[in-house]
């Protein structure tokens, strides 16, 4: 009787310990509360879309606490990217963050009033963007030979406008200046979009996010010459790339991660690296953002660490041999 009532006893305690390990401790604020997902984009932008994109999977894999989309734009992400250094590094407060963010604006602004690789944790990679350089009809222009050949007639002659001197939007327009032995000149947009000016013919020429670009290349405004990257974008597979079109090595995209506060606690930062990776793998989600001219590149935070130590190294020598200007 004695040995039944042990082993009875002996049981409740396992399951006890078990459902213990089960249960979220009680200052889990990750496990247990809504999340804040800031992104640095204004709504119906790229970083809006795909964090909402994401942010509804990741909902569906804490199985149905909230992820709350925030958009802060402002000052190439630094606004954004403020507010989560600031935040309790409990796991309730995300950055999706872009590579320029987080590997360039370091080198040409000298007054971040943060560290992105000191105060920022990376959790998880994200997305791949490709971008395309596109003009406006009146330019005349239909090819990236014929874009080329009116650059080099005209010196000076022909503008470009970007989103700012760290965003990829601008480095891709260097490098094509660079190999083609072309120069524009620069007319730099910051946080409003150029699309509109540019489909106006107030300017010449954007390497522009495909999503951002693309219904006004279906309506004939824009001119697609050329995306950035290796290999053909799906959303725009009859456009060539410019390493096709005579630019070998010619490779340049835009890249999304989530970040977190950089005191967040190793297994709360591990937990969301695990719901993140599985929110994005979905089926759902490769297509909604596939639909946009992008590619989900899950990956992990160790992966993430790594892409910036080698992407920082890179962008400080460009900014220092002056390729790239400071702000």
């Amino acid at each position: 009787m004695k040995l039944i009532f042990k082993m009875a006893m002996g049981a409740c305690s396992t399951l006890a310990a078990l459902a213990a390990v089960a249960q979220p401790a009680p200052n889990d604020a990750y496990a247990t509360q809504p999340v804040k997902l800031v992104v640095t984009g204004p709504p119906g932008s790229v970083p809006d879309f795909l964090g909402r994109t994401i942010a509804q999977s990741l909902e569906e894999v804490r199985g149905g606490t909230a992820v709350i989309v925030e958009s802060r734009p402002g000052a190439n992400g630094v606004v954004g990217a403020s507010q989560v250094v600031r935040a309790p590094a409990d796991g309730t407060t995300l950055l999706l963050a872009s590579d320029s963010l987080l590997t360039m604006l370091p080198y040409v602004n000298d007054k971040l009033p943060f560290r992105p690789m000191a105060d920022l944790k990376p959790i998880a990679q994200a997305v791949d963007a490709a971008v395309v350089l596109v003009v406006p009809p009146q330019l005349g222009v239909r090819t990236l030979k014929e874009f080329v050949a009116k650059a080099k007639a005209a010196p000076d002659g022909l503008t470009y406008a970007s989103q700012g001197p760290a965003s990829v939007h601008n480095r891709s327009m260097l490098r094509l200046q660079q190999m083609a032995g072309i120069h524009l000149l620069h007319v730099p947009y910051g946080n409003k979009s150029p699309l509109v000016d540019l489909a106006g013919n107030q300017v010449n020429a954007m390497w522009s996010g495909i999503a951002g670009a693309y219904p006004l290349i279906r309506q004939g405004k824009l001119i697609p010459l050329a995306v950035s990257t290796s290999t053909r974008a799906s959303a725009l597979p009859e456009v060539p790339t410019a390493a096709e079109q005579g630019y070998p090595g010619f490779d340049l995209k835009n890249w999304f991660g989530f970040v977190a506060p950089a005191a967040i606690p190793p297994a709360v930062a591990r937990r969301i690296e695990s719901d993140l990776l599985k929110a994005m793998d979905k089926p759902a989600v490769h297509e909604l953002i596939s639909a946009q001219g992008m590619e989900v590149r899950v990956g992990t935070a160790d992966a993430m660490a790594k892409l910036i130590r080698a992407e920082s190294e890179s962008n400080k020598a460009l900014v220092a041999s002056g390729v790239i200007p400071k702000e």
